[in-house]
């Protein structure tokens, strides 16, 4: 016999957690560090809860696809979201905050950096292009020397995330990488320059379909606003 009250009670406590828990903003790795700031003021002047989940932009795709329960993407392109608006997963379009660029960052003071060249021995690290799109920048940029194949290709380490990419050049397993400058502009540890400062690529924001519409929608306007504008721009982020 089926006890349809005892359902009835379930699916009513499912539904109060499911809207009494944090606001799940899954982030691409380049981002994470403005947004650890942000989230922590956006639930001071929310009241939202809310906690990041950071992976490639790709995999995060990926994990969307797959049924992630994420309420928001944060992805450090269009090229990602865009597929997702192709399934019908995204509340509207993914909306563009600010813009990111690469910069090439040592934690060793003698490695000589100089992005115009690029002619030491030195091991040199860059996202995944397949799922990083700081990855894909990077290499798209570093094929275009003309000795790419002789004296770079074969120096190059692969991170899955620009997350790695950090862990590597940080922790010295290379001697340097590619890397989002919003990672490295509040980074004290090492050296970096810009790297073809004007090739930028749009950060966007979106909202997963679900129960949590409106209160990702509360956070959109919120990144929007003056103050995370500013707060991202300290950061090293491009608002042109």
């Amino acid at each position: 016999m089926i006890e349809w009250g005892a359902i009835a009670l379930t699916l009513l406590l499912f539904s109060c957690q499911s809207e009494d828990r944090p606001l799940v903003i899954a982030t691409a790795a380049s981002n994470q560090p403005a947004m650890e700031i942000l989230l922590e003021d956006f639930t001071a002047a929310s009241g939202i809860e809310a906690e990041l989940v950071v992976a490639a932009s790709g995999q995060l795709t990926a994990q969307l696809l797959a049924g992630a329960p994420y309420d928001v993407f944060i992805s450090a392109d269009e090229r990602y979201p865009n597929k997702l608006m192709d399934v019908n997963m995204i509340a509207g379009k993914p909306q563009v905050f600010a813009r990111g660029s690469l910069v090439l960052w040592s934690g060793r003071d003698d490695v000589k950096l100089n992005p115009a060249e690029l002619t030491s021995g030195n091991r040199l690290a860059i996202a995944n292009p397949k799922v990083a799109p700081f990855g894909r920048l990077a290499d798209s940029l570093l094929r275009l020397r003309p000795d790419y194949s002789e004296r770079i290709q074969p120096r190059l380490v692969y991170g899955e995330s620009i997350g790695q990419v950090n862990q590597f050049v940080f922790t010295g397993a290379v001697e340097m990488g590619l890397t989002a400058r919003s990672i490295v502009h509040e980074n004290s540890r090492g050296r970096w320059e810009p790297f073809y400062p004007e090739v930028t690529i749009p950060q966007t924001v979106s909202i997963i379909r679900g129960n949590r519409e409106e209160d990702g929608r509360i956070f959109i306007e919120y990144l929007l606003g003056t103050e995370a504008q500013e707060t991202l721009r300290r950061a090293g982020y491009s608002l042109d």
